[in-house]
């Protein structure tokens, strides 16, 4: 691999994990705004991002577990229902324990 080549693999890299934390960003406030999450056409419109390289880090975010589909769906732009995809390790409340009865 010559340097330039490097370079540009070093670059791509980098702006994977970008694109990762953008992605993460907008399914964390889907979910804090009641909408449980975002669909990849949410994130899309919201970022710019082209959908070939949205859906592509989504999938790596899925392969990785950090996110899955919520079980909701969504219409997109175009009318087609598309899934909404939450973070997969939200983390829940312990639930209190019971007083022992005497």
């Amino acid at each position: 691999m010559n340097a330039n080549s490097m370079i540009a693999w070093k670059m791509s890299r980098h702006g994977v994990a970008s694109d990762k934390r953008l992605i993460l960003f907008h399914i964390n406030a889907g979910m804090n705004d009641g909408r449980y999450g975002a669909t990849c056409d949410e994130i899309e419109a919201a970022t710019g991002l082209l959908h070939q390289t949205c859906s592509a880090r989504m999938n790596d975010l899925m392969n990785d577990g950090v996110i899955k589909p919520s079980g909701f769906k969504r219409s997109t732009r175009r009318g087609r229902p598309a899934d909404v995809y939450c973070l997969a390790f939200v983390p829940t409340a312990e639930a209190p324990k019971q007083p022992a009865l005497l």
